[in-house]
């Protein structure tokens, strides 16, 4: 098996306190995430991944994915940008971002997030690969 393959990728921009777009997970399975983002403006940000069972094809109850964190921290805080990236062994049929605190500078800010999904656990050895 490939461990460094992508199964999943996506991009999210918030303007405010908002859930992402529901991802589901289903077709291309991943179970380790990177989640990279850049903001403009913020004073105060957080920013999560989160999991949710399948129910009949839709998302269940969404929760903070409780997942070994390799790097970073989830949720991500720091105004200006951030990266997660981390080795979950349990698998999460649908995913999501969730930005639970918007404080702009001024009237408005911006986040723009990416994901990438992989289709294996990683390792510790991801540290350094992703990151360079």
């Amino acid at each position: 098996m490939d461990r460094g393959s992508i199964g999943q990728q996506f991009s999210e921009t918030f303007t405010g306190a908002t859930v992402g777009t529901s991802i589901d997970n289903l077709s291309m399975p991943c179970v380790a995430w990177r989640l990279t983002y850049y903001a403009e403006n913020m004073a105060a940000l957080s920013v999560q991944v989160e999991g949710a069972p399948d129910n009949n094809g839709a998302p269940g109850t969404w929760a903070i994915i409780p997942s070994t964190v390799i790097f970073g921290s989830n949720p991500l805080t720091d105004p200006n940008a951030g990266t997660l990236v981390v080795d979950d062994t349990a698998y999460y049929p649908w995913l999501r971002l969730n930005c639970t605190v918007f404080t702009p500078i001024g009237p408005s800010g911006t986040i723009k997030a990416r994901v990438y999904g992989y289709k294996a656990t990683l390792g510790r050895w991801v540290y350094a690969m992703l990151l360079n």
